[in-house]
């Protein structure tokens, strides 16, 4: 017998990926994004820290529906003064590629910020992240726990 359901039941969908490193093992849970909510254009990551005591990366990820690349470049901005701080060069992530880039608010000399990030070619959608790890530095002493920051594309 197969039965259907023609009614939509809530839920939550997430997963937690680890991994070990120095000493000890990395994780973060995150929620799981259906493709209508991924990123066409732009995506912005905000609460962003890099200081004594919280260090920020930011990873996108290529869905990859379009079987192509995509290129993409990241606007680091000041979140005390709302100015634009700097760009990074422009990336490239392979269809169903994912990248992380550590440390990016110190890059452009940011203690406190956000970040647009820009896809300049290719078609497929995409998602971005923030991770506000706990510790300024991997052997800092803290726990090193890390803090999913979603990002918005409204």
């Amino acid at each position: 017998t197969f039965t259907t359901l023609n009614t939509t039941v809530p839920g939550f969908a997430g997963a937690k990926t680890s991994a070990p490193g120095g000493g000890g093992q990395y994780g973060l849970f995150y929620p799981a994004l259906g493709a209508s909510q991924a990123a066409t254009t732009e995506a912005w990551v905000f609460g962003l820290q890099q200081d004594g005591a919280v260090r920020s990366n930011v990873a996108i990820a290529n869905l990859g529906e379009a079987s192509a690349s995509i290129n993409f470049r990241v606007d680091v901005y000041n979140g005390d003064t709302g100015l634009l701080a700097g760009s990074t060069v422009e990336y490239s992530l392979p269809p169903k590629g994912w990248g992380q880039l550590s440390g990016i608010l110190s890059t452009f000399g940011v203690s406190n910020g956000f970040v647009r990030v820009v896809r300049t070619a290719g078609t497929s959608r995409f998602v971005a992240y923030g991770v506000a790890n706990d510790g300024a530095s991997s052997d800092s002493g803290a726990t090193n726990d890390g803090s999913y920051i979603a990002f918005s594309n409204q």
